[in-house]
C-alpha cells in the first residue's frame, strides 16, 4: 500500500491491491483526510485486471504487479506519474515503471 497527499485536490491518494499478491488486482482510493471516508478512483478484477495489455510487447502484467504509487514529487496539479514494479520472474516485469496521467473530477 503507499499514500500520497496531492495538494491541489487537497486529496489523499492510496493505491493496494486486493484478494491475491502479484495479480495486478489493483485499487485507486481517494480521501480528503487520511482517515477518510474513501472513494473508489479504479478497482481492477480478475476479468479486468491492471495491465492486462503491454503495448509494444508480448508479455503480461497480470501475474507480476505488485506495488504502486503515486510519488509526490511526480503530482503537479491535475497531472500524476504512476510508478508501478514487477516480481522479476525470470523476464517478465523486473523493472521500474512509471505511466503519466491525469485526474479527472467528477
Amino acid at each position: 500500500m503507499s499514500a500520497s497527499y496531492n495538494p491541489f485536490f487537497k486529496r489523499v491518494v492510496i493505491a493496494t491491491q486486493h484478494d491475491e499478491n502479484v495479480h495486478g488486482l489493483l485499487d485507486f482510493f481517494d480521501a480528503p483526510t487520511p482517515w477518510g471516508p474513501w472513494a473508489t478512483i479504479k478497482y481492477y478484477d480478475r476479468q479486468n485486471h491492471f495491465g492486462a495489455q503491454r503495448p509494444r510487447s508480448e508479455l503480461e502484467w497480470k501475474n507480476n504487479v505488485f506495488f504502486a504509487a503515486f510519488p509526490t514529487k511526480w503530482l503537479e496539479g491535475d497531472r500524476f506519474v504512476l510508478n508501478f514494479t514487477g516480481g522479476g520472474r525470470g523476464k517478465d516485469n523486473d523493472s521500474f515503471n512509471t505511466v503519466e496521467g491525469f485526474f479527472i473530477r467528477p
